[in-house]
């Protein structure tokens, strides 16, 4: 039959990757038109860029929690994705009957198996498995086409992805749905309700705030139209402030008209969760105070005057720098085999969260998870397998709540804090980490537990009191994790670190 309803999807979003794999459930694919976009045209496998991993990581999670039927794993990483879907195009008009098996082996390459989806010998490897790489020739040489970019740009989509639109009328379905709501739209059924939230938006430009007086917006737009930046501009403290605490924005651009004394730049220094770059700028000479800037903490002054020109490139550089400086301090913090925080991290975090619990009188949980006889998966299938568990053990621990820290503490062992935890249903969190690896079925045949991998977890809680401390809270954990081994593995015990009481 023809098909009458578009899809308009990435590779590198896992939301599209989701609809994918239930329209394949339904058996459904035959009857759209997939057509593949670039979402993120600037994005690279190399980049490690700590924002995208974090946008990845929290749309990863949204999945899981809206699809944990599927199997799917992060990657880690955003690869662009222009080179495959050239090739995807041109399979469509060369041999459209191989289209829908090829793209699901470059979708499950991607979410199952991590591979980089946009590297040339990765692409070969899948054509070769199709026997396409003949049919295909000197495929890095294909023209670009992006007819399909432009229908979605133009569309009304709003920048988002996945989009579902039907050719004969103006109905648009955007985002993961439920089985049910997606059968009901491609069949032309009336749909009751669906949920627009769980969309990929677009990734916007690198976000430069700018303060400034009035009169010189314009002239700072047309010197910056060039330079492909999100460009905010304030005349109020205020709210360049509530902005800046967003932690979205790349550089802050002050007029100096606007601070002669450079007070604001120390304060927002002070002031601010994470360091940026701050930029002051005159369309007059500024040379004679540049000594007292740079001790205030401003990062570069700039004469418009006579450095108009290198406006855009020194801004660059300071935006680069600082990206740089986001990915040290994101290695100093992570695990760097599955990206989770580390112990560092960890110990860090659980101070300043046990000082705010006592502060407010809330309850702290902790888990602490055990892969069950690692040791033994390690000597049986190697390391490197034994990284592919781990990696998979990390996935399913982090698609829970995603205001819960989850981290690795070393070897085989994770833990996961739980903040404000008396409402909680702890028991349910424990249940679905058990499940989802139980419907994972990592082989270990070398366990005396189970035929698959499993985990053991201890869980403590407790109302935070400061004549306690967090250690004791992960003693505790630790002792209800030698329980769970004790009692058999594969499953989880429960201690309760006791609050002090004093008798008046």
């Amino acid at each position: 039959m023809k098909n009458t309803t578009l899809v308009y999807a990435d590779i590198n979003c896992p939301f599209c990757f989701a609809l994918h794999e239930r329209l394949a459930t339904l058996g459904l694919l035959e009857q759209v038109a997939w057509q593949v976009i670039e979402h993120a045209p600037a994005a690279s496998a190399n980049d490690n860029d700590p924002r995208l991993n974090e946008l990845l990581n929290n749309e990863y999670k949204l999945v899981l929690q809206r699809a944990p039927d599927l199997v799917i794993h992060n990657p880690q990483f955003t690869p662009n994705t222009a080179l495959i879907n050239t090739v995807l195009y041109q399979l469509g008009n060369i041999l459209p009957d191989q289209l829908i098996a090829f793209r699901t082996r470059v979708y499950r390459a991607l979410w199952h198996e991590g591979k980089d989806i946009s590297h040339p010998d990765i692409i070969r490897s899948l054509l070769h498995e199709f026997q396409l790489t003949d049919i295909l020739g000197d495929f890095e040489a294909l023209p670009y086409n992006n007819y399909w970019q432009e229908l979605w740009l133009n569309g009304d989509f709003d920048m988002r992805i996945p989009a579902m639109a039907h050719t004969h009328n103006e109905d648009v379905m955007l985002g993961l749905q439920n089985p049910l709501t997606i059968r009901q739209f491609i069949e032309y059924k009336t749909v009751d309700y669906f949920d627009q939230s769980n969309v990929c938006k677009y990734k916007s430009k690198d976000k430069i705030a700018i303060f400034c007086a009035n009169q010189h917006r314009s002239q700072l737009n047309e010197m910056l139209a060039s330079c492909h930046f999100e460009l905010h501009f304030f005349d109020k403290i205020a709210q360049l402030k509530h902005t800046l605490q967003q932690n979205d924005i790349e550089l802050l651009l002050i007029d100096s008209t606007l601070d002669e004394k450079f007070s604001l730049c120390r304060n927002l220094n002070f002031e601010m969760p994470v360091e940026i770059p701050i930029i002051y700028f005159s369309f007059t000479s500024i040379i004679d105070v540049e000594a007292n800037a740079f001790m205030m903490g401003a990062s570069d002054l700039i004469d418009l005057s006579r450095q108009r020109m290198a406006l855009c490139e020194r801004i660059k550089v300071h935006v680069r720098n600082k990206k740089k400086l986001d990915i040290l301090t994101t290695h100093a913090s992570l695990d760097a085999l599955t990206g989770l925080y580390n112990r560092r991290e960890i110990d860090n975090y659980l101070e300043r969260s046990w000082r705010n619990a006592c502060r407010y009188q809330n309850q702290v949980a902790v888990f602490m998870i055990d892969i069950d006889h690692f040791k033994a998966y390690n000597d049986y299938y190697g390391h490197p397998k034994g990284d592919e568990a781990l990696l998979l053990v990390a996935n399913v621990l982090s698609g829970g709540r995603s205001e819960d820290l989850v981290g690795r503490i070393g070897g085989e062992e994770f833990i996961i804090i739980i903040n404000d935890s008396a409402d909680i249903d702890l028991d349910s969190i424990a249940n679905r980490i058990h499940k989802s690896l139980s419907h994972q079925a990592i082989e270990h045949s070398e366990s005396d537990t189970a035929s698959y991998l499993t985990v053991s977890i201890g869980v403590s809680s407790t109302n935070a009191h400061a004549d306690n401390n967090y250690r004791m809270l992960l003693e505790e954990a630790d002792q209800a994790l030698y329980q769970a081994k004790k009692n058999g593995r594969n499953r989880t015990e429960f201690r309760e670190l006791a609050t002090p009481i004093y008798k008046k």
